[in-house]
C-alpha cells in the first residue's frame, strides 16, 4: 500500500542480460512458485502463503534484520525504510533523473525530501574526482591561488598595509 492506502502498479520491462537481476523474471518465478508449490489462487496478494498471514512491514523488517545479523551488519541500522532509501540511491547512482526516481519511489516530482534520499554512486564520485584532477592538471588550482594572493596583496595596499588574516 502507498501512503494513501491505495497501492499502485509500476511498469517494468524484462531485461534479457544474464549478468543482471531482472525484477520481471524474479516476480514471474515467485508467482509460479506460489501457484505450483502452494496452490495460491490468482486473486491472492503477491506476498502471501496459504495458512500464513499476509506479509506486513513488521514481518519484512524482522526478516531484514535477521539477514543483517547473519551477514554481520548492525541490524538496528536497517528497517523497511532502508529499501526506499537504497532504491532511490541506486536509481540516482545509475544516472536516472529525479522525476523517474520520484515516480518509482512514490514521491511528488517537486519533493523537497527526495534529494535527502539520494547519494552519489561510485561512478558519479569518480567523475567528480576525474574532473577535479583534470582541472588541477590544467593549472586551475594554481591560477586560483595566484589570483587570490594578488587580490589579497591589492587589498592590503588599499587598506594602507593593514589586513586581516582568514
Amino acid at each position: 500500500m502507498d501512503q494513501k492506502g491505495r497501492g499502485r502498479v509500476l511498469r517494468h520491462v524484462r531485461q534479457h542480460s544474464n549478468h543482471q537481476a531482472c525484477i520481471v523474471q524474479e516476480l514471474e518465478q515467485w508467482v509460479a512458485t506460489l501457484r505450483d508449490q502452494f496452490g495460491l489462487a490468482d486473486d491472492r496478494y503477491l506476498f502471501s502463503l496459504p495458512g500464513e498471514s499476509d506479509l506486513t512491514s513488521e514481518k519484512l523488517a524482522t526478516a531484514m534484520k535477521q539477514c543483517c545479523v547473519r551477514m554481520g551488519i548492525k541490524s538496528e541500522l536497517v528497517s523497511c525504510h532502508s529499501l526506499r532509501f537504497g532504491g532511490a540511491t541506486m536509481l540516482a547512482a545509475s544516472g536516472l533523473p529525479y522525476y523517474i526516481i520520484a515516480y518509482y519511489g512514490g514521491w511528488s516530482e517537486n519533493s523537497q525530501t527526495l534529494p535527502l534520499y539520494t547519494q552519489p554512486g561510485r561512478e558519479a564520485a569518480s567523475k567528480v574526482s576525474a574532473a577535479m584532477a583534470k582541472e588541477a592538471g590544467n593549472g586551475l588550482a594554481d591560477t586560483f591561488i595566484r589570483d587570490y594572493v594578488q587580490m589579497h596583496h591589492r587589498l592590503a595596499r588599499t587598506n594602507g598595509g593593514s589586513h586581516t588574516s582568514h
